[in-house]
Parts: C-alpha cells; structure tokens; sequence
C-alpha cells in the first residue's frame, strides 16, 4: 500500500531510506480534495501520513473561525503597510485564518502574493508562489523578488530564520502589508521568538501593527452534547473550533510596553473557558488542548490557569465520568 501512495504521490518507491513528500488528488461527491503526503523512514518500515485539504473549507469566512476579538485583527490588517502576525503550533489553523483574511480583501484594487510551503489552497486573482528549495526558491528568495514587483499585501508562510526575519521587517517598513506566521503558543511568546531571530524592538515599534495566536480544539457535538451518540462515534466531539488571543496595536509605545512584557489583554485561556461557558466545548476538552501548562510549574501561579484547574476539579467532584463520552451501543 505504501509503494502504490508514493507512486501516486510521485515519490521515489525504491528509495525509503530518507523522508519525502508528495501529493494527489482525488475526485469525490462531485469536487475535487487534494492529498499531502509525508513518509518517515522507522526502523519497522516506512510510516506515510496523508493530510487531506477540503476546497470546500477554504471558502470559510474569518468571522466563522471562532477567533475572538476578531475586530482587533480587522484593525491590524487594514493598515497599508506594516507587519501582522499569526501564531500558533503545527497544524492549529495558521494557513486557514491568513486565507481567510486574503479572501476578505479587495483582490482586484489590492496586489496580493503569497509565498507557502506549500501552497494549500489556491485563492483566485492572488499570486501565490510555491517554495521549492530544489531550484533554490527559499522564502527570502521569494520576498526579494515580491519586493521588486510592487506588490500591496505581502503574506509569508512563516519566519523561519534571521534572515527571513530581516527581510519582513525590510518589506513591511517599505510600504507593504506583510502578514507572516511563527510558530510559537502566545502573544508573549511571539515577542520571544522574534528576539531569539534577531529582531529589534527598535526596527519592530513602528512596523508591528498586530498578533493573533490560536489553537485548534473540539466543539461539542450537537446531538447529544459530550455524552456519545452515533452522529460523533461515540467520541462527544464533531468539528473543531479556534481558541485564540489578539491584541493591536495602534502606537509604537504600545509595541514597547508589549516587547517589555508591560501590557495586558484576554488570553487564550481565558477564550476557551469562556466557549465552555457558552457550551461550545467541555472542560474535559480544555484539560486535554493546556495539558502542558496545567503540569508547567513556571505557569503555577497564572490565575486564569488556576481557574482553570478549580473548573477541571469542580467537573472530577460531580463525577469522575462527568464529561467523558460514553459508548456507542
């Protein structure tokens, strides 16, 4: 079975002693679903891990996503140039939220082109350009080219290196609307990552318009609400929400009190416990998503994850079941 994916995927079949990556398409109900495909050699054999990416779910609307204070990223990327950020871990919804916002723009009066590895999604009347590091098209190869094309909206699938970190602040102090994404878990974390890359809070105050860091976790299912039925599979769960944080800003004294860890603003924590309240997801949801910060001892003393662990306690003392999905008989 795997030879026949990689074939498909126009991977080498013979070779599996390195990592590849691939793709297809397969045509179903009438539309057309593309197929990403990666394999990991192991010492049992290849393991090849298929993402599919439904067209369908590339049409969804920002306002639909679940961000909160979306008004604060609607003001970040109306600004004619500067730099936005969208942040989050592998797989939590980056690529979605920034088409999301490409496609809320005015395509026709706006030069838009995109930079991805790989493109996922293709948005009509935006160019968007494949990395191929085969031929030497890095991302910072692509930025010095978008920057000689005169481009208005600049999107950049992620700051990876110094580098490519120079060259987006490059791009956005030179009259471009750059949006970018980093992988890390919060709004302070952000400004960590862009330290660690070399970025001046000088050269960022005047440029830094906004950040949005979210994650992905389970809405409940609205046939039975968490207790497991046939609709979900026994598992409570059906679709997936954003929990998110998301400030602006509008001054480059902003900018300074953020980079020193001087401002505040709702985090995500606080987000999520307020989508269980509106019945959206469980707690038992958020203690699986902030595993890791519940068992941090650097984040002990945080109140809104201490509240957080007296809703998760509150929930263990009405029953050790409470919220666990039950199964299909």
């Amino acid at each position: 079975m795997a030879a026949q994916i990689k074939d498909r995927s126009r991977m080498d079949q013979v070779e599996t002693r390195v990592p590849q990556d691939g793709s297809f398409s397969i045509v179903t109900v009438g539309r057309v679903v593309d197929a990403r495909v990666a394999t990991i050699p192991t010492v049992n054999g290849e393991v090849v891990v298929i993402r599919l990416l439904d067209p369908d779910r590339a049409n969804v609307r920002l306002e639909a996503l679940g961000i909160s204070r979306i008004d604060e990223w609607h003001s970040a990327v109306n600004y004619p140039y500067g730099l936005a950020l969208v942040c989050g871990a592998t797989g939590s919804g980056k690529t979605t939220t920034l088409n999301a916002t490409v496609r809320e723009m005015d395509r026709f009066e706006r030069s838009i082109r995109t930079v991805e590895e790989p493109v996922e999604y293709r948005i009509p009347y935006v160019a968007q350009v494949n990395v191929n590091r085969i031929v030497g098209l890095d991302f910072a190869t692509a930025l010095r080219a978008f920057m000689r094309a005169d481009p208005d909206v600049i999107v950049l699938g992620e700051i990876r290196d110094v580098e490519t970190g120079s060259l987006t602040l490059r791009a956005a102090e030179t009259g471009h609307m750059v949006m970018a994404t980093l992988h890390t878990g919060s709004i302070r974390g952000a400004f960590g990552r862009l330290k660690a890359l070399e970025v001046s809070p000088l050269d960022l105050q005047p440029l830094l318009r906004g950040v949005l860091v979210q994650r992905l976790i389970r809405t409940l299912c609205i046939a039975c609400r968490g207790s497991g039925c046939h609709v979900c599979f026994g598992t409570g769960f059906s679709g997936r929400t954003v929990v998110s944080e998301c400030t602006s800003f509008r001054s480059e004294s902003e900018v300074k009190r953020a980079f020193d860890g001087e401002s505040w603003w709702p985090s995500m924590i606080r987000d999520a416990m307020d989508k269980v309240e509106q019945g959206t997801t469980s707690v038992l949801e958020l203690r699986r998503v902030f595993h890791s910060e519940l068992e941090n001892p650097e984040f002990a003393n945080d109140p809104e994850l201490l509240r957080l662990q007296e809703m998760i306690k509150d929930m263990e003392k009405q029953s050790p079941d409470a919220q666990a999905p039950k199964p299909v008989e």
